[in-house]
């Protein structure tokens, strides 16, 4: 038994009149590349534009200065900087965060750095390390990602994150796992998955 148009509901009413309506275009579309005579210039190419960087540093060092004392110090084989973007990629980076008294808080390296400044976004990839003097802690990882806005590091969920942490009485303690999070406000971490350790 057929039924009418009319007692179709609306959604598939709507799919056919979209599925025709597609059919139509993609026939339409065939007939104009039919009648152009395929005059498609293929010596060009139409690849997307290229952006290079605008400023390409070498074995570079920068230092972060607030009212005479320093506050980061970076070094990295090569920086590259892009305008429009506002953003900056750089590979074996090595970073210092001094504290107040003037002493590394904070030290950490990683084969590759992507930071989006406008964003505040600052992606850390292969053979990462980051090491807190102030909190006795090390984390080590493949790929971690600050988010300035929110002050929390992440790692990816499929993504394997060490966190090793010197106790008072100087045990170590070794958590590893995946879905790593840790927020720096409180200084909290969380792992979502795959979390296993050992106590030393």
């Amino acid at each position: 038994m057929t039924r009418p148009l009319s007692a179709v509901p609306h959604r598939i009413r709507a799919a056919l009149c979209l599925r025709s309506a597609a059919v139509g275009l993609c026939f339409a579309a065939l007939c104009f590349l039919c009648v152009s005579g395929c005059s498609l210039d293929y010596g060009r190419s139409s690849q997307a534009q290229i952006v290079s960087p605008e400023f390409v540093f070498y074995d570079a060092g920068f230092t972060h200065v607030e009212r005479g004392e320093t506050k980061l110090r970076m070094e990295a084989e090569q920086i590259e900087q892009y305008t429009g973007a506002d953003s900056l990629y750089g590979k074996n980076v090595s970073f210092a965060v001094y504290g107040d008294n003037s002493e590394p808080s904070l030290t950490g390296s990683c084969s590759l750095l992507s930071a989006d400044r406008e964003n505040k976004l600052y992606c850390f990839f292969s053979g990462i390390r980051i090491k807190s003097a102030e909190h006795r802690a090390e984390i080590t990882a493949d790929s971690l990602r600050w988010n300035e806005k929110t002050s929390v590091l992440d790692g990816g969920k499929d993504d394997t994150v060490n966190v090793s942490l010197e106790t008072e009485t100087g045990s170590r303690i070794t958590i590893r796992g995946k879905a790593f999070s840790a927020h720096k406000d409180d200084l909290s971490f969380a792992f979502g998955e795959s979390v296993s350790g050992e106590i030393q």
